[in-house]
């Protein structure tokens, strides 16, 4: 101690979990003494949180190792600066003046901070900030305890946004289930018209038409079904140009006539090893990303060609491989961004919008898809002209694609089929499509009714189909009774891309097949082929 002076600890301030001792000297007179210098330096570094001292005048005094390693900043840096060098400009001025109000009259602050890393990184903390009074009462700094809370937020904002999805998915799932009966019907009817109808008859294109728009609405139905729901990724071939032109037939209907879309995408762009929901995913999201950066009014313009890509396009991604990529661009005349936001536009809970307008999540999952599809996104920008993002996709060799209206010869039989489904007109439907392939049919319109039937006599029957989704006995009970009867009898089991069951749940109750509605009379044909040869 200092000419032999002893200091008298009057009282002691309690901020939260931790103790610090007040006296007639400031904080920074107090620390003078090399012993309670250390003593109190080991206490701040010991704490996991971010801890941030200032003096009377709001200048920082002190911080410890966890803020510089949470802001980038070192202590140095920081000394004599006032604490808004971390301001990020995301919370109204009036935070700040409440925060300061209730501080200089002495009282403890809790709050939630959006701040910014000397990086430009945005990151979330709680904050509690409390003033420390001398033995006058009067206020000689404030000491911030501060939590990192960013991966929470960013947590939490994707439980939301999965709970609101599966929210859209089960109110969908009913909707679906009754559009698919609906395709069906229509698609089923209208591939027995075209048996009908002889060769050279204008009538055969207006068919034709008919099951090309009835594909592309049973493809739609999957798509939006699987974009609200987390379903593993299943890769299939894909020609990119092709499923992009419909993607935007899609997307024009739901886009403000104040945006004129312009497109120029190559009609044979070779073909991709995609993921459909999830490309539809991401280019649902650079697509009304442009939108609103054009604030809703300008031009959108999708390019989509083949390109080839060499090793020195690639350097720095050792994941890709030199060689022909489907390249898409999606332009957009909208307010642009600078250097810094480009470099930072894919990280996790970056958001180029409005307080409130997002969690920032959009183009992190971009870059996921990307990245999960062995390809590559690539941003061209600049503040005032615009964005251009392109997405690159590597290309695979092109399998063979039946030719539009080509006849295939579908298989025959004459096995006895017990047909059930609560959609009486998808049963007629159905039943004509496969007595004319020769089968025999019965058909009924619940479980209990086909469980009825079947019961009176198990070996009427060489096989039964059955719709899932029907009240009082879903299909794959009605299939469980069934095997309970009879071990040996094939159930194929139709369902929808919404339902709840899985391939792997079906087989496990011992379903044969598992069959996506709606009906397809080649596709259902060759199944019911295939059942009855391997059983």
């Amino acid at each position: 101690m200092a000419s032999g002076k002893r200091v008298q600890y009057k009282k002691v301030i309690r901020h939260e979990k931790y103790h610090f001792f007040e006296n007639d000297y400031s904080l920074l007179q107090m620390t003078q003494y090399s012993q309670n210098k250390a003593w109190f330096e080991a206490i701040i570094n010991s704490i996991t949180d971010s801890v941030v001292i200032v003096d009377s005048q709001r200048r920082i005094i002190m911080v410890n190792p966890a803020f510089e390693k949470l802001t980038g900043y070192s202590r140095e840096e920081v000394i004599g600066k006032n604490p808004r060098i971390l301001n990020s400009g995301k919370q109204d001025a009036g935070l700040y003046n409440e925060m300061w109000d209730k501080l200089v009259h002495g009282e403890v602050w809790r709050g939630h901070f959006v701040n910014k890393k000397k990086d430009g990184t945005l990151f979330e903390e709680d904050a509690t900030i409390s003033p420390v009074k001398n033995a006058d009462g009067k206020i000689i700094s404030y000491v911030a305890v501060k939590r990192d809370i960013t991966k929470k937020v960013l947590l939490e904002a994707q439980l939301r946004q999965a709970l609101k999805m599966e929210t859209i998915a089960t109110l969908a799932g009913g909707i679906v289930h009754e559009f698919n009966n609906i395709l069906g019907i229509i698609f089923g009817n209208a591939d027995m018209a075209l048996d009908d109808i002889p060769a050279g008859n204008p009538a055969r294109e207006n068919i034709n038409d008919l099951l090309e728009a009835s594909v592309r609405a049973r493809n739609i139905v999957k798509q939006l079904v699987d974009f609200t729901r987390q379903s593993e990724q299943e890769f299939i071939p894909l020609i990119p140009g092709a499923f992009v032109k419909e993607s935007l037939k899609f997307l024009r209907s739901i886009t403000p006539s104040t945006v004129r879309i312009v497109q120029n995408i190559c009609t044979d762009c070779g073909t991709i090893l995609a993921d459909p929901s999830k490309l539809k995913q991401l280019f649902v999201k650079l697509f009304f990303n442009a939108v609103q950066a054009m604030d809703e009014k300008g031009t959108l313009e999708v390019i989509g060609k083949i390109v080839e890509l060499e090793a020195i396009d690639i350097a720095h991604q050792p994941d890709m491989r030199p060689g022909p990529y489907f390249k898409l661009s999606v332009s957009d005349t909208g307010v642009g961004m600078d250097k810094e936001t480009q470099e930072r536009i894919f990280d996790p809970f970056c958001t180029t919008k409005e307080d409130g307008d997002g969690v920032g999540m959009g183009f992190y999952i971009v870059m996921d898809i990307v990245q999960n599809h062995s390809g590559m996104i690539t941003v061209d920008s600049e503040p005032g002209e615009g964005s251009t993002f392109h997405v690159f996709f590597p290309q695979v060799a092109q399998e063979e694609v039946q030719k539009k209206g080509e006849i295939e010869c579908l298989p025959h039989g004459n096995e006895r089929i017990l047909l059930v489904d609560d959609e009486e007109m998808l049963l007629k439907m159905g039943s004509k499509m496969l007595e004319r392939q020769g089968y025999q049919i019965t058909v009924k319109t619940s479980g209990m009714k086909a469980l009825k039937t079947f019961k009176s006599n198990p070996d009427k029957f060489d096989l039964v189909i059955t719709d899932q989704s029907m009240p009082g006995m879903a299909g794959s009970e009605l299939a469980v009774e069934l095997l309970k009867i009879r071990q040996d009898i094939p159930v194929i089991l139709c369902t929808d891309y919404s339902a709840k069951i899985s391939k792997e749940k079906a087989q496990e109750l011992g379903i044969k097949e598992f069959y996506y509605k709606p009906l397809d009379r080649v596709k259902l044909v060759k199944t019911i082929r295939k059942v009855l040869d391997e059983n």
